[in-house]
Parts: C-alpha cells; structure tokens; sequence
C-alpha cells in the first residue's frame, strides 16, 4: 500500500526524519544475532528495544528461526537494516587518477582484481573517498570488497524469515559513520593526526586506524572477549 504522506514529501532529507521511522537493525555475530529497535524523528535518535537471539554456525534454520524470535519481540518496523561481520569484507586504501566519482567508479573494478582473494566476477565493490588532489587530478580512496557468494549466503536467512532490508552495510563501517554523525565526536576525531577505534566482540576485535578522521586502515582479529567476563558481578561485594 502507498503511504500518501510519501506521494508529496520524501521520508527524510540527509539525516533529518520528516516523519517518524522505527527502523529495526540487525548485527550478525558469529553465534548470536542482535537486534535493535531504533525511533528516528528529525535529528534524534532513540533505541526503544534490543534484544539477542543465539543461533548455530553454519546451520541457517537456526538463523532463520533466531531472527523470526527477535522481530516476534520487537513489534512493528518500517525499514530493516542489517550490518554483517566486518571479517567477510576486505579493505585497501588506494590513490587513483581521478577526482570524479563516476570516473572512480568506472576504473574502481580493474584498480582492485589484483589485490581480491576472489575472482573479480564474484566481488561486490565500493569506496570513499577519503582525500583529492585536485591540482594532480589523483584521489585517496578506502576500498571495501565483499564476495557475492558471502553475501548472498548471509542475506538468505533473513529473506526465508520474510525480512527484506533496505541496507546492508559492515558493522565496522556503521562505528566510524556513528562517530561522524555525532557532532561533538566528529570535531575531536578529526581534529586528532591519528585515531584508533576499537571495537570488541565475544568472537573478533575490529580496528579502524584513521588519520584527521580518515580511514586509513582496518584489521580484524579473530579473537574476542571470553563471554564469561562479561557476566561479572557489579554488585556490593560482602565478604
């Protein structure tokens, strides 16, 4: 059915919601699935729920019967965003002779296929620019590589629970537009020469190294943090 609010106004402009949207994200883990209900009205943003659901590697049905459990508790949403492992992508910083973006993205595919662990057929593609030279017609490019057969087999899941996503992105990815998007963190993280965000899982620590707030690195490390620390005890001690 078409919404007639939609029919006159876009649903948001930037990052400002005209109207209210309850978008409900959903962070893939090795074993466990995340999901949050998000409220976004005008600039603000607020999670009114968040639950996880356990699930058993490499057995999809388990997958599919932990994201029907997490939208069951969740309720309503009007659009579904889903952050895969950041571990299924890889990452390169390149300088290529161009400024455009269309011209970017026409050469993007051939600047790459030496350096994917895939063929290039089965690659999905994109980049930011992180810098231009206008003067020597170059620009400083982060590029992010993901094989289709990957992504295909992790959205699968999602489909057969009946969930169709209007972005998919990497968890690591969505950390560094975060701080972007919050004004007062931008400003000391870009003003910093250099930056590290670390980001800690039960399964892998995620690093992205930036220079005045420029990617320019990202490493994965398969090793997380042991899940019994964090069920400690923060209670009154009585000894």
């Amino acid at each position: 059915m078409i919404k007639i609010k939609n029919i006159f106004l876009p649903e948001k402009i930037n990052s400002y919601y005209i109207f209210s949207e309850h978008i409900l994200v959903f962070e893939l883990g090795y074993t466990i699935l995340r999901a949050t209900l998000i409220k976004a009205h005008r600039n603000k943003r607020s999670i009114k729920k968040f639950v996880e659901e356990q699930y058993i590697h490499n057995e999809p049905l388990t997958l599919v019967q932990a994201i029907k459990n997490c939208v069951n508790q969740l309720g309503n949403y009007t659009n579904v965003y889903i952050a895969l492992p950041s571990h299924y992508a890889t990452f390169k910083e390149l300088t290529v002779p161009f400024t455009n973006w269309e011209k970017i993205k026409l050469i993007l595919p051939f600047e790459v296929e030496s350096l994917l662990p895939w063929p290039l057929h089965d690659a999905l593609i994109d980049a930011v620019i992180n810098a231009t030279d206008q003067e020597n017609n170059k620009s400083e490019i982060f590029v992010m590589a993901l094989q289709k057969s990957v992504f295909k087999n992790s959205i699968n899941p999602f489909i057969e629970a009946g969930i169709t996503p209007s972005k998919v992105t990497l968890g690591i990815i969505e950390l560094y537009g975060l701080i972007q998007d919050i004004p007062s963190y931008k400003q000391d993280f870009n003003n910093q020469s250099v930056s590290v965000l670390i980001d800690l899982d039960n399964n892998a620590t995620k690093i992205v190294i930036t220079i005045n707030g420029k990617i320019k690195t990202i490493r994965i490390l398969q090793q997380g943090i042991d899940p019994e620390l964090m069920r400690l005890d923060l209670g009154v001690r009585k000894d």
